[in-house]
């Protein structure tokens, strides 16, 4: 993992936990949230790079992370991604954990972002849009099932 990226994700997960303790402590008993976080191709380039030393997706230390705040707080996590980022296309990502995606599909999912980080969508084409979500959809579809 990058470094850049470990400094994000340790600053997300002290964001999430404190949002999290709030939350609980105002709704006490209550025990849900929604998050959506941004730019997680590199989750499936990790699975990508690791598919055959791990056995399950929440090996991942970003799915883990969020697991188990799924299973602590009832958090609900929505996940968006770019088609292309970092010398990383999801067209190369592997679909072998697809099973385990669609098994947690009602807490854990997936959509478009952007097809990369340089997208504009207020100057492109509406069909070139158009077909670069199709393929971002058909791509999730292929990788997470849902």
């Amino acid at each position: 993992m990058k470094k850049g990226i470990v400094v994000i994700s340790h600053c997300l997960a002290i964001t999430i936990c404190v949002t999290l303790t709030v939350y609980q402590f105002m709704y006490l008993n209550s025990k849900l949230i929604h998050i959506s976080i941004d730019d997680v191709i590199q989750i499936f380039n990790d699975l990508t790079l690791n598919q055959d030393e791990y056995k399950s997706i929440f090996e991942n230390e970003t799915l883990n992370f969020l697991k188990k705040c799924h299973e602590k707080y009832g958090a609900e996590f929505s996940l968006y991604c770019f088609y292309n980022f970092d010398n990383v296309n999801l067209s190369e990502c592997t679909e072998k954990f697809r099973d385990e995606f669609e098994s947690n599909s009602n807490w854990l999912k997936f959509g478009f972002h952007a097809f990369d980080s340089k997208a504009d969508y207020s100057m492109l084409e509406k069909l070139e849009a158009k077909k670069q979500y199709d393929l971002m959809v058909e791509e999730l579809k292929r990788i997470v099932r849902s």
